[in-house]
């Protein structure tokens, strides 16, 4: 349930046969940066799904590199992305097995934010 301020409560009940228990309130807020907030699964065989946080509105861009740090797979800025998290799904069947790197650059209307690089392995 949201409140006027911001906050949310969150009714704690069990279920029918107790009574409820407490009210707990707790805040949602936006971040100020972009995040990476989880690349599953991890070691993936063939889809890798990846969370990122945004702070406002932007175009995503995510690129993967292999070992040799050769550039096998890059998105483009086509879609404009909501403030909020996103899921992007990366295929990559057609990549050898072995570990590669995830870089994810935001382009905003008057800025670009790189995400740190995060390792996945593919296994298959």
């Amino acid at each position: 349930m949201l409140i006027s301020n911001g906050a949310y409560l969150n009714i704690l009940d069990a279920d029918e046969a107790f009574p409820v228990t407490g009210v707990s309130e707790y805040y949602v807020s936006t971040p100020d940066k972009c995040v990476i907030t989880g690349i599953y699964p991890n070691p993936f065989n063939s889809m890798v799904n990846i969370g990122i946080q945004l702070p406002s509105d932007g175009r995503i861009m995510i690129k993967v590199f292999n070992s040799l740090g050769q550039e096998v797979y890059q998105t483009n800025y086509s879609e404009v992305y909501s403030n909020g998290e996103h899921q992007v799904l990366l295929d990559g069947s057609h990549w050898a097995s072995g570990c590669y790197f995830i870089l994810a650059e935001i382009l905003f209307s008057h800025s670009r934010q790189q995400i740190p690089t995060q390792r996945v392995v593919l296994v298959k």
